[in-house]
């Protein structure tokens, strides 16, 4: 049995803050000083500066840290806040950094009032704000910005817009989902289809985008004969970026930790833990906030992963995928002896892919039966209902993700250099996302 000292102080951690989330009250769940003095509709007045936007339909979203409020004659701190400013009110260029001065009426955030409706105030607890500020007054008072964090943002808003120009609203609002997180063009038909059957994890930016593109600048690296160091930090720092620019949850955070562990361990020669690695990364995260430990993405996300750690291998020998990894070693070995004649060959090939083909079915279905079976209580909790059909649907699915999240990626690398040829390798998206369109209407027929 290999020992896990590390694995175990985690999970010993993590379930210390379970218990003080579930028996006692965490900072993140008292009422802040100005939640406290305020009433719904109440007008209040301050300053913050702005460290993310948002834009939504009718409004844009700014968060703010670091706030000066006054009311009813008292200035209250308040660490951060929510401001609902209505999109044609600003007349300056607002930008990532700012310090603004506000006026306009408090809100405090709704509760879910029936089981299974979504918690505003819980939600936004969770990042550290209680107040809703609906402002009829902004103004910049300081033009210093952040440059790193508003370059990503003028990037994402970019990006996407390319995304929507060549694939149009529809697929490009899903790849505008599926490589940036931004929600607010999908389609509410196609956003609803996605869930009810069970595989809406492929418009979240996940562990499965974190390490396509983490592990692709590294690997790419390697084989170009940087070094471990070199091609380790390059990828740490693309994931960093690439979070700041998609405003990072809990799985991407997840992905983002495990990332610099494994090349961390690649650096020093050590072997890569997946247990360990998972575990070290859920402390961290609920060290910074033990609410994560409530979060649906964060239980979905560490589940999956547990789900494969754990489970899988117990699935993997059950469906005989051991015994059916050595028949296909076996059937190579004796492909690549010596004096195997020609007509025997061809046989060889055909059993050779047909075992390959059956074991990387087996596998699948392995990885895919562990990971429902351990998120089954957290689907059920948060969301209600389990499609049992998710099983099979997800490996038809996952497996094509990567041609879409490949084909996106190069294809926008592509444009900044040739934005014709760009486009024509974004179209790629559009076959791979119909399939899953026409899987799902069969489905629902």
């Amino acid at each position: 049995m290999r020992k896990r000292p590390l694995c175990a102080i985690c999970v010993l951690f993590i379930a210390v803050q379970a218990i003080r989330v579930c028996f006692f009250s965490v900072e993140g769940m008292k009422p802040s000083a100005l939640e406290m003095q305020i009433k719904n509709g109440s007008a209040i007045s301050g300053t913050g500066i702005v460290y993310r936007i948002e834009e939504k339909e009718k409004v844009t979203a700014v968060f703010l840290k670091d706030n000066a409020v006054s009311l009813s004659g008292l200035t209250v701190e308040e660490s951060r806040l929510l401001v609902y400013v209505k999109q044609n009110q600003w007349k300056e260029n607002l930008k990532i950094g700012n310090r603004i001065a506000l006026a306009g009426e408090a809100q405090i955030f709704d509760t879910a009032r029936n089981p299974g409706n979504f918690d505003q105030k819980m939600y936004y607890q969770r990042q550290g704000i209680h107040v809703l500020v609906w402002a009829d007054k902004t103004e910049v008072v300081s033009a210093d910005y952040d440059l790193v964090r508003q370059f990503m943002h003028e990037l994402r808003g970019r990006w996407e817009s390319m995304i929507v120009r060549h694939l149009g609203d529809y697929y490009g609002g899903t790849m505008s989902a599926v490589l940036l997180g931004e929600k607010a063009g999908l389609d509410p038909e196609m956003k609803k289809m996605y869930q009810k059957n069970g595989i809406s994890h492929l418009l979240a930016i996940s562990g499965l985008h974190m390490s396509f593109i983490g592990m692709g600048v590294y690997d790419l690296l390697r084989k170009t004969g940087a070094g471990f160091g070199a091609a380790g930090t390059a990828g740490g720092v693309t994931l960093i970026l690439y979070s700041l620019m998609i405003g990072a949850g809990a799985s991407s955070q997840r992905a983002l930790i495990m990332f610099l562990v494994r090349v961390g361990a690649e650096i020093t020669g050590r072997d890569y833990d997946l247990p360990t690695s998972l575990a070290l990364s859920a402390a961290l995260l609920c060290a910074g906030e033990p609410l994560y430990l409530t979060d649906a993405g964060f239980q979905l996300s560490y589940g999956a992963i547990l789900g494969i750690a754990a489970a899988g291998p117990v699935f993997y020998e059950a469906f005989g995928c051991g015994k059916l990894r050595t028949s296909l070693a076996k059937e190579k070995q004796k492909m690549e002896a010596v004096g195997v004649r020609r007509g025997q060959r061809a046989g060889r090939i055909m059993r050779s892919g047909a075992l390959g083909a059956l074991h990387w079915m087996m596998a699948g279905l392995s990885t895919s039966l562990a990971v429902n079976l351990v998120l089954l209580g957290p689907l059920l909790y948060f969301y209600f209902e389990v499609p049992p059909y998710s099983v099979f649907l997800n490996l038809l699915v996952i497996p094509i993700m990567p041609a879409a999240m490949g084909a996106g990626l190069i294809g926008s690398a592509v444009c900044l250099v040739w934005e014709p040829a760009g486009g024509v390798i974004l179209g790629v998206c559009r076959p791979v996302l119909f399939l899953y369109d026409l899987s799902l209407i069969h489905i629902s027929e």
